[in-house]
């Protein structure tokens, strides 16, 4: 799995977009893959810079709170 994350981060993916699924409002990607138990995925989002004190307010991703 970690392989398609990087797949994706090498070709531009923005790992710091928000969900588009409404009941994961408020959890970045890192926060969600956490929740979800996935610490591989969470590693290389990590390692790609991901922010992590992003947070996702209204569906924009210009809120940000320290965690």
């Amino acid at each position: 799995r970690s392989e398609i994350v990087e797949e994706l981060i090498r070709a531009g993916a923005d790992v710091n977009l928000p969900p588009r699924n409404p009941a994961h409002r408020g959890l970045t990607p890192l926060i969600l893959s956490i929740v979800n138990g996935n610490d591989e995925i969470s590693q290389c989002l990590i390692n790609s810079l991901c922010s992590l004190n992003q947070y996702v307010e209204d569906g924009r991703n210009d809120n940000l709170y320290d965690l």
